[in-house]
């Protein structure tokens, strides 16, 4: 006969894990389970993987990478913008996340090399005018007369195309930063 004495009296590892089966005791209630391996040495560590690998209807959370892939079927990820809930196991999940970490920054890459050439394209746009605007004046070296008016009205039109490029630009500029993922 074994005599088990008041619960205090009990290990914190002995404690978790009366506490754990205690938990599975109630029917038709989902857990939440936090941290199940602290205070427990790594036989018991593997003693509660096969319980809880055993069972089912439980959140578990723990920084134990492979005490999840031993207890785990799906993964729940709260992420800043989602919710992701996918099948597999922690190790399944780390690698899609991986995965897809490198084509958001392969395509950040993308959007920023985007936005720069756009960017140089406005300011390349914006000085055309300036430029036809200079040559009202005439030079000194081809001693001919300009006709003022002519230019001023072509450097307008121009400065009117240039404005309205730029403006294209500057909301293709905004359309890919908003499309950036941080």
């Amino acid at each position: 006969m074994c005599y088990i004495g008041p619960f205090d009296s009990l290990s914190s590892g002995e404690q978790t894990k009366v506490l754990l089966a205690a938990l599975f005791l109630k029917e038709n209630s989902f857990l939440l389970i936090d941290e199940p391996t602290n205070h427990l040495d790594m036989n018991a560590r593997r003693l509660v993987s096969d319980y809880l690998g055993a069972k089912s209807g439980f959140i578990l959370v723990s920084h134990d990478r492979s005490f999840l892939d031993n207890c785990v079927d799906h993964i729940l990820s709260i992420n800043k913008t989602n919710v992701d809930i996918q099948k597999g196991n922690f190790s399944d999940w780390w690698e899609n996340k991986q995965r897809q970490d490198n084509y958001e920054l392969a395509a950040n890459d993308k959007l920023r090399k985007d936005i720069k050439r756009l960017s140089d394209s406005s300011k390349r746009t914006g000085s055309w005018s300036h430029e036809v605007e200079k040559t009202k004046n005439g030079t000194r070296n081809s001693g001919s007369k300009v006709d003022k008016g002519y230019i001023g009205h072509k450097a307008e039109k121009m400065m009117k195309r240039s404005k309205a490029m730029e403006q294209r630009q500057q909301s293709a500029i905004e359309e890919r930063s908003s499309s950036l993922k941080i």
